[in-house]
């Protein structure tokens, strides 16, 4: 019975200890405990008519705010402001739409829940700041011929996102079939035409030619709407100028997920995750002869005649070209699939002199990659018949 007695004691002494250093410390302490947890959704996939449930536990009764944000972290949608609820289990439902009504377009949403307690402290639920951008386990499981191109199967282990290109190792980009889209854990099937970016040649007939997966997976919680009509990229840029009436403050900004991606390095977080969503797309392009003609359009079947130094013009698309000044691009060129020039910094309209005098005569199949800094990577491929005097 001592022995117990004093055990006791000594539990009691070491939880008045810790009671009054958690007081001498204030708030600051109190905000390290998990008040928020056991944060849930009823599913991963949600398309346009269903609801989803957001369950999450309450370690005392506290004052919550709810925001749903788009990958780019802008908010779409408040779905609770500062409502009192109780300790324990709590749910609240999304639709999939913003705060004007609309189903929002097809791309994996993020929530973040915020509680304010009864003496003003604040405790938020954000995902980013412990999970996503790790790299995904994607696995091809076949590639297989069909008579317009070739069924893709593949699966990922973790709800992710997923790029998926054509091309040769340590060589030229021909195609982007999947473009850091996100996929929910599991297998998945896709076709593809097998051609390259300009259609001008069957990318997996190159000699060398790979599939080049890569992906990263995403935050936890993450929703995945499938089935929106709008496009994500036009939705996204179009708030960016709008200013937002949502009353509730965000916890989850591209600052935040720049800084807890920096405190997580350790975990291998991919560079692609802190790229803006929006801006996972290279420029589209087009490489023209000295009279302004598309090559890869207007010479499908024909090789153009060139000799000695060869003028080319480097356009990006108009609708294309505010992307393209607002990051760094470099232009690889590359002759039968090997490297064989690059200008480090790219402009619109570039023009480049090919140097054909180190090639043998005859025909050549000449591939330009513009690439950026993060990641992006378009591709336009002709080819030419060398005739040097």
């Amino acid at each position: 019975m001592r022995t117990a007695t004093r055990v006791g004691k000594s539990i009691l002494t070491s939880a008045l200890l810790l009671g009054l250093m958690a007081a001498s410390m204030g708030p600051a302490m109190a905000n390290q405990l998990p008040v928020i947890d056991d944060v849930r959704i009823s599913q991963t996939l949600l398309s346009p008519g269903e609801e989803l449930a957001i369950s999450y536990r309450l370690a005392k009764d506290a004052r919550v705010t709810a925001l749903v944000y788009t990958p780019d972290y802008q908010v779409v949608r408040l779905l609770m402001d500062d409502i009192a609820r109780p300790a324990g289990t709590n749910t609240l439902q999304w639709d999939g739409r913003d705060d004007k009504g609309n189903m929002v377009p097809d791309e994996a949403y993020l929530f973040s829940l915020q509680a304010k307690d009864n003496a003003g402290n604040l405790f938020a639920y954000d995902p980013t700041s412990f999970s996503g951008g790790g790299k995904a386990d994607i696995r091809v499981e076949s590639m297989t011929p069909m008579p317009e191109g070739y069924e893709i199967r593949f699966s990922v282990q973790t709800p992710s996102r997923v790029s998926m290109r054509a091309g040769i190792h340590n060589g030229p980009l021909f195609a982007t079939i999947v473009n850091w889209a996100p996929y929910d854990k599991g297998a998945h099937t896709l076709y593809w035409n097998g051609m390259d970016t300009t259609g001008t040649l069957r990318a997996m007939d190159q000699d060398g030619a790979i599939l080049l997966p890569q992906g990263f997976q995403l935050p936890e919680n993450s929703i995945i709407v499938n089935g929106g009509n709008q496009d994500y990229i036009a939705y996204s840029k179009a708030l960016e100028a709008l200013q937002t009436t949502t009353t509730g403050v965000a916890v989850i900004t591209v600052s935040t997920v720049r800084k807890s991606s920096l405190e997580r390095t350790t975990q291998g977080v991919s560079t692609s995750f802190l790229v803006s969503r929006a801006r996972h797309n290279a420029p589209r392009f087009e490489v023209k002869d000295p009279t302004g003609s598309p090559l890869a359009s207007t010479r499908k079947t024909a090789a153009i005649p060139v000799s000695n130094h060869y003028p080319l013009t480097m356009e990006v698309n108009a609708e294309d070209v505010e992307d393209f000044y607002e990051g760094r691009y470099e232009i690889v060129v590359f002759v039968d699939n090997q490297r064989f020039d690059e200008e480090e910094s790219a402009q619109t309209p570039y023009t480049y002199v090919l140097d054909t005098t180190s090639l043998e005569n005859g025909i050549h199949q000449v591939t330009f990659n513009l690439a950026g800094l993060g990641g992006q990577v378009e591709s336009y491929s002709f080819t030419i018949d060398v005739n040097n005097n």
